[in-house]
């Protein structure tokens, strides 16, 4: 197994912040042309500034210590850059920023509060991750898990939504408290955004993707994958998959297939997990991966995630 070049995730982060760049300057020239809120610079200053926080998260992400501490830090500075420039009078192009700058706290925010939540279930019960069984009957070896069934597009699509509703929402707020003659102190704005708007909001969204949790089981065997769930088993043979992805560790775990007409993503990572487990995926194991190679397919390794791509004549 080949490992990712380093550089690789830095040229993700790299695109992220462009597209963010690209959206934060059409809101700017939106905003000179007109008012900044009008509802298309407004939509696009939102969807920037939920780009910046997006890439800031997988900047944390990226190292190996002090990411927990970090991430409070940025969360943070965040808030309190939005808290300062939306009591700001700077004009439209100031107005523009301190649109971005909401989402992106709110999406650095509600990514912290995920870490916490996450670490306050693992250390407040014995925990196991889950671990592959004997798969005697097809010569292999499964994992038994919760996830959701959910294709990335649609989750990226709801986590738009609820940064969009989020953003939206504080703007309101602010507005409302403005009128009120409330915003005299930036704990109260912070304690606004926080408890009256992230929260609800994190909080409906991990509702309403974890709420779609079901038991699975994932198994490799000599030539096949199968995954056994509510509605039966899809069976991928190795030598019809295009590409497979899986992602180990938590919050992120997830495995992708895609093969000629049909494609299947199992949100682990995202998933309420059964008691006594984590939300997690185990290691493939050399055998699966030597499987899966000899039926043409290549695997390489970033950080977590083992891609396996379907080697072209």
């Amino acid at each position: 197994m080949t490992d990712a070049p380093a550089d690789h995730r830095a040229r993700s982060l790299v695109w992220v912040l462009a597209g963010a760049g690209i959206l934060l300057v059409l809101a700017l020239v939106l905003a000179g042309a007109g008012s900044a809120t009008d509802f298309a610079p407004f939509l696009a200053a939102l969807l920037g500034g939920w780009g910046v926080g997006i890439a800031g998260v997988r900047a944390i992400a990226l190292l190996r210590r002090g990411a927990l501490l970090l991430h409070v830090l940025v969360a943070a500075a965040a808030i309190a850059l939005a808290v300062v420039l939306a009591r700001a009078d700077a004009g439209p192009f100031g107005a523009v920023i301190a649109f971005a700058a909401l989402p992106a706290a709110a999406w650095l925010t509600l990514t912290l509060l995920g870490r916490l939540l996450s670490l306050v279930r693992t250390t407040g019960e014995e925990r196991h991750a889950p671990a592959w069984e004997a798969d005697d009957e097809r010569d292999g070896a499964l994992v038994r898990v919760r996830a959701v069934r959910l294709h990335l597009a649609t989750l990226i699509v709801l986590l738009i939504a609820a940064t969009t509703v989020a953003g939206a929402a504080t703007i309101l707020l602010m507005i409302w408290l403005d009128r009120l003659d409330l915003l005299r102190g930036a704990r109260v704005v912070i304690l606004a955004v926080g408890l009256v708007v992230v929260l609800p909001v994190f909080l409906g969204f991990r509702a309403l993707v974890r709420g779609r949790a079901v038991g699975h089981a994932i198994g490799f065997g000599r030539s096949e994958l199968r995954i056994d769930g509510p509605g039966g088993t899809e069976r991928f043979p190795y030598g019809d998959i295009d590409e497979l992805r899986w992602r180990e560790g938590t919050e992120y775990a997830r495995l992708e297939v895609r093969s000629a007409g049909h494609r299947r993503t199992l949100l682990v990572g995202q998933a309420r997990p059964a008691p006594g487990r984590t939300a997690e995926l185990p290691s493939l194991s050399r055998r699966t991966v030597q499987h899966l190679e000899a039926a043409g397919l290549t695997p390489s390794r970033g950080g977590a995630v083992t891609i396996f791509r379907r080697r072209q004549p």
